[in-house]
């Protein structure tokens, strides 16, 4: 009768786990998207300084 008891709260414990390890998946994929977001808009502002300064460079010598 034990055996059954502990069994069957191991197997409780287990899904439980499974829940949380589920839950903590999804926000590091949502905490991934978030700073894949971040990164691009960073890259762009960059190469948009990069430009800019480049047409500063080329309109001043004319």
């Amino acid at each position: 009768m034990w055996e059954t008891i502990l069994g069957f709260v191991s197997l409780m414990l287990v899904a439980v786990s499974l829940c949380f390890s589920a839950v903590q998946t999804r926000e590091v994929a949502k905490q991934s998207r978030i700073n894949n977001g971040i990164g691009s808009a960073t890259a762009l502002m960059d190469v948009n300084n990069l430009s800019r300064a480049w047409h500063d460079r080329v309109g001043s010598r004319g």
